[in-house]
């Protein structure tokens, strides 16, 4: 079961303004609504201000005995918590349970628009509180995304910080921790070895020192209040304290983070200002302006240190060159000699942060200019032939951005129809049906067949009634540019798309191999790929499975997508028994620009209950570390043939994805290793989550389940790696992996205006 809430209604930027009021209540409603909001396992991590922020938003409702509060079947919007009265529960006309005061019921509609589980019908005069589905998530929203855009402002004050990206200060700000000093406390000791930096957000801290070393009587040196800082050296050296700091007056809360928690998330914080610095210089290299933040990542890890002594010549006029230099200390100066009289021009001088000799990165040609050292100086070097190993040749790359922005320009003027650009365009009335493959939420599947080539493809059709009835049509719209962008061997490779009067079409590669999920659970294919006595794969199996994924993930990862959908339903066996990821109908760039700023999570809830990861189901924001603990549950259901929160209720699948650390567990015998990595891909906060580290999803292609048993990335991305299934197909027409369904899917028409569907 998908669940998804209507983009529209959740924008990932939200007013506080647009959140609606509740009504007043009595000093001890609000204790019992409070202490019944606490409680509950969607509430139960929320602040104490947003409780009382919720409870304030909640509204009255009475009812009559007799009388129906939700009745099963229909679809909620509001969860209740019951304050006075009695109500039995009833599901298909049997009665199964009651509730009383302090009850509540209906958590599931404050996460989409669900189909009630069960009647609950008044046996008394009831009154009940209820907080509306919309309401509660723009509150959750709005709280989250201000909490970390203030936490980013505070970091951003911090003069050893400022040189950080917005990303890596997003990363830093989901970290900080919350923690209160009394007062009189001694947050820091002078002389006490520091790990620790503090950012004050309420009340006040006394910093003092010892009069002398022999002296330790304390001399008040400055107060600092809500918005300083102190402690951030620490981050860096391991150096005793300078001071003390201490808590004056009355309680005061810091926001906290230790150098063991910035190492994991960024790295040595001189090697990520080293190494921002060389992006930004990277950055302004005229040549290099089209290479992608990963690409450029790249390139500044291959650049390697070169010094010069005063008078050396860095480069000599009509040499060919092969290397493009940054200055990292020193300055250079640049002479031209003149033709027949050899005498030397001075042209310019260039120092720390400047550059020179980037056009050996595109081709052979004579120097035009002497560069030589003036001083002692050391050089960032970075030769063609390793450029050319980590991204081709530079003359490749500038011709494939001037491509995209041709091919731009013809699908805007409405030149050719919207491509792939792995392939010509195949028009609509050439394409044959031969049966179909499957249907879905917005239309179906079949298999169609060229009637000039017979070459075969599936057809994916939208209805466009039933996507623009959802709200689905941005989804939709960036499926398609998502795949029309992806070229990777474990992806779906989207050929074209149509656009007709009632539906939308993608015409695909065909892939006959059908579901991965139909591996795991049909009992009738499970010869044809063992199982172990655990109820999964062979940990072999896992493994080649499991690590397709995280090429996948790493692929889209570095386009900034976050897929959202990762189930294997979604992944399908390909004829040479390779997995292809299909489905991108919840496919996101994240960090993504709304308006005039840059926003580094979406609130918006989508996927499959098994998969979600904990920040989704609390609307707290996520990006793409959701993928990683999607991909934890999809290993955990690789080697166990289960999910690992699975239950046949909703909701509490919910509430043990929460509280994965008393509701994660594993039989006797499991391998230790798998059950690691497995953990730490379930991690519950996002920002310590294997993949999320500073380490990027390469942490989890080296940990020992992958890397002491010999697997390699390579072999499996080059498709030199046997597989543990090649499925058996006799012809490109058969589809006897898929299940049988019916051919005969009415279209519904759309009488709406085709403006919604514009630029598919």
């Amino acid at each position: 079961m998908v669940i998804h809430n209507n983009p529209e209604e959740f924008e990932e930027s939200v007013d506080a303004g647009a959140v609606p009021e509740g009504a007043y209540k009595l000093p001890e409603t609000s204790a019992l609504l409070f202490a019944a909001l606490r409680e509950h396992f969607l509430f139960s991590q929320l602040a104490e201000s947003d409780l009382r922020a919720c409870v304030e938003r909640m509204v009255r409702h009475d009812y009559a005995a007799g009388e129906e509060i939700i009745r099963q079947g229909d679809r909620g919007s509001e969860f209740y918590v019951l304050e006075q009265g009695a109500a039995m529960i009833l599901v298909d006309g049997s009665e199964v349970g009651e509730y009383g005061p302090s009850s509540s019921f209906g958590e599931l509609a404050l996460m989409y628009n669900c189909e009630r589980a069960a009647t609950v019908k008044a046996t008394s005069a009831c009154t009940a509180w209820t907080m509306q589905l919309q309401a509660f998530r723009r509150l959750l929203a709005t709280t989250a995304s201000g909490q970390v855009m203030r936490r980013c402002d505070f970091l951003r004050r911090v003069e050893l910080l400022a040189p950080l990206t917005n990303e890596q200060v997003t990363k830093l700000a989901d970290a900080l921790e919350s923690v209160t000093f009394e007062e009189g406390q001694y947050i820091i000791r002078q002389g006490e070895q520091g790990d620790t930096f503090y950012l004050i957000e309420e009340g006040a801290v006394q910093c003092t020192q010892w009069r002398s070393a022999t002296d330790t009587t304390e001399a008040p040196l400055l107060t600092l209040s809500p918005g300083d800082y102190f402690g951030e050296m620490a981050l860096m050296l391991e150096e005793p304290r300078a001071a003390n700091c201490i808590a004056k007056d009355r309680p005061v809360r810091c926001l906290m983070l230790d150098r063991a928690k910035f190492f994991a998330l960024l790295g040595p914080l001189q090697t990520v200002l080293q190494n921002n610095m060389r992006l930004r210089i990277l950055k302004s290299v005229p040549l290099l302006a089209k290479l992608t933040d990963p690409e450029l990542s790249s390139v500044a890890d291959t650049l390697c240190v070169q010094s010069f002594e005063d008078g050396d010549y860095v480069i000599r006029q009509g040499e060919e060159g092969t290397r493009f230099y940054i200055i990292n200390e020193g300055e250079v100066r640049c002479t031209r000699t003149a033709p027949g009289t050899g005498e030397d021009h001075e042209l310019m001088r260039l120092g720390k942060g400047e550059f020179f000799g980037e056009r050996a990165l595109l081709k052979n040609e004579p120097r035009g200019a002497n560069v030589i050292a003036t001083g002692y100086v050391d050089c960032l070097v970075l030769e063609r032939e390793d450029f050319n190993g980590l991204l081709g040749p530079l003359e490749k790359i500038l011709e494939r951005e001037i491509s995209e922005r041709e091919k731009q320009a013809e699908e805007v003027l409405g030149l050719k129809p919207l491509t792939s650009k792995r392939r010509e365009p195949v028009a609509l009335e050439d394409l044959k049906r031969i049966g179909m493959l499957g249907t879905g939420t917005f239309g179906r599947v079949q298999l169609v067949q060229h009637r000039g080539t017979g070459e075969v493809f599936a057809l994916k059709s939208m209805m466009k009634a039933q996507i623009a009835k959802s709200h689905q049509q941005r989804n939709i719209l960036n499926e398609k540019n998502i795949l029309m962008a992806c070229e990777h061997p474990l992806i779906l490779d989207l050929v074209c798309t149509y656009n007709t009067r009632d539906e939308l079409l993608m015409l695909t590669e065909l892939l006959l191999g059908g579901e991965l999920w139909s591996y795991i659970y049909e009992r009738a294919k499970f010869k044809l790929i063992p199982h172990t006595n655990l109820g999964g794969f062979q940990p072999a199996t896992a493994r080649f499975y499991g690590g397709s994924v995280v090429l996948c993930l790493q692929y889209l990862h570095k386009m900034n997508v976050a897929y959202r959908d990762l189930k294997p339903e979604n992944l399908l066996v390909a004829q040479d028994g390779y997995l292809k990821m299909i489905d991108f109908g919840f496919a996101k760039r994240i960090p993504f620009k709304k308006g005039a700023t840059m926003q580094t999570k979406s609130f918006t809830l989508c996927g499959t209950p098994d998969y979600l990861a904990p920040e989704l189901v609390l609307s707290r924001g996520h990006d793409k570390s959701v993928d990683y603990w999607a991909l934890g549950c999809f290993i955990y259901e690789l080697l166990l043939g289960r999910t690992p929160f699975t239950d046949p209720r909703q909701a509490e699948i919910f509430k043990k994805a929460i509280r994965s650390d008393r509701f994660l567990a594993f039989p006797i015998g499991f391998d230790p290793q798998a059950e690691d990595l497995i953990r730490k891909l379930l991690t519950p906060s996002p920002t310590f989550r294997l993949g999320n580290l500073n380490g990027g999803v390469k942490d989890i292609m080296d940990h020992p389940w992958f890397s002491s048993n010999g697997f390699a990335f390579d072999n499996l991305y080059n498709k030199k790696m046997a597989t543990p299934y090649t499925p058996a197909v006799s012809s490109p027409l058969d589809t006897r992996h898929f299940a049988a369904s019916a051919d005969n899917v009415p279209v519904t028409p759309y009488t709406g205006p085709q403006k919604l569907f514009d630029g598919f």
